[in-house]
């Protein structure tokens, strides 16, 4: 027969485990979450510098516009765009590094934690797709 406190010492040891994944999920959330609070801000830098480019000013003689600000502007916007692209892909690693923790956990339950973890990992996917 089971001893009763053994059984309650796996079940402890089960559910500390599951914490434990549960929370290093929360903490990659909370990176993921500054991650993206900084792809926002970075995006607004591009486009506030896209409008100043854009924009024609009077007090520009010459071709000094098009040639130096226009043209260092848009070598600064690539820039941007590459920053943004390199954080989008991080944002996609945290987030499915974050998943494979919650799975973890999910998994410490029986047959509802492997369906609970399919369907982590189907969301997680979709969310990826359309960082």
């Amino acid at each position: 027969m089971w001893d009763l406190d053994s059984l309650r010492t796996q079940l402890s040891a089960k559910e500390a485990e599951k914490q434990g994944y549960l929370d290093t999920a929360a903490n990659i959330k909370a990176v993921y979450d500054r991650m993206k609070e900084d792809k926002d801000v970075i995006k607004g830098y591009k486009d506030s510098l896209k409008t100043f480019i854009e924009e024609n000013y009077e007090s520009f003689k010459g071709d000094l516009h098009v040639n130096t600000y226009q043209a260092q502007g848009n070598v600064l916007i690539d820039s941007y765009k590459q920053v943004i692209s390199d954080i989008d892909t991080n944002l996609d690693r945290l987030n499915t590094a974050r998943c494979e923790y919650e799975n973890k956990a999910y998994r410490c339950d029986p047959i509802i934690g492997e369906l609970r973890a399919m369907i982590n990992s189907i969301v997680t996917s979709i969310q990826n797709q359309f960082n």
